[in-house]
């Protein structure tokens, strides 16, 4: 069944209310319009994600600042690669031979238990983090599709 027929909206062969029809073509505007508007973020936040460091949200996942680094937590003294999903196998690491978004966010994870952090790489790669037991986890190339 097609909800369209010659330019005019249809519903099971009865014509759309025109309040109808006029409220589902405003929405439709305000769905474009939104889209748009989400684009942009999505570019402002990647344009910003250019400068070497963290990008940080608050709460209400608004923007409040991007090429931090956290430097007043102590860096975790154990360190390992996530050899399985499950962290069964993992293998000694040093986060310096990682980049400072990558240093900043096990520092961070190595603080604050009980949280989860991704780092993306400027190539793509994405990385999970996460404090467990009396180390931090590195989670190498996290498929973010199917």
């Amino acid at each position: 069944m097609e909800l369209y027929e010659n330019k005019a909206l249809k519903f099971r062969s009865k014509a759309l209310p025109p309040k109808l029809a006029s409220d589902i073509a405003l929405a439709r505007q305000d769905l474009a319009s939104a889209n748009e508007e989400l684009r942009g973020a999505i570019r402002f936040v990647a344009s910003s994600s250019c400068v070497d460091g963290l990008i940080l949200f608050n709460s209400a996942m608004e923007m409040v600042g991007f090429g931090g680094v956290i430097e007043k937590l102590r860096v975790p003294e154990k360190i390992f690669f996530a050899g399985d999903t499950a962290g069964n196998h993992l293998n000694h690491g040093d986060p310096n031979d990682l980049g400072t978004r990558h240093q900043s966010m096990i520092t961070f994870c190595g603080a604050v238990q009980d949280l989860v952090g991704f780092v993306v790489s400027k190539d793509g790669d994405v990385r999970a983090i996460m404090a467990l037991g009396d180390g931090v986890v590195v989670w190498e190339n996290i498929r973010t599709q199917k």
